[in-house]
């Protein structure tokens, strides 16, 4: 998966409604202000660690669903 379409999924799935950013800042070491910008879009460069972070995450909600 090229780094953009990671990007582009992680957003989508902060913006699904199935969880909050609240959520995600107790799961991960990312803050809120992270979370908030990298969601709208407006976060120009995360990095390889926050993306990881972030996508770990992710795959354990998706577990636990």
């Amino acid at each position: 998966m090229d780094p953009q379409t990671l990007c582009n999924d992680l957003r989508a799935f902060l913006n699904s409604g199935s969880v909050t950013i609240a959520e995600v800042e107790r799961g991960t070491s990312l803050n809120r202000s992270w979370l908030s910008k990298f969601r709208r879009g407006v976060l120009p460069n995360p990095t390889v660690s926050q993306l990881q972070k972030l996508h770990r995450f992710r795959v354990e909600q998706e577990k636990g669903a």
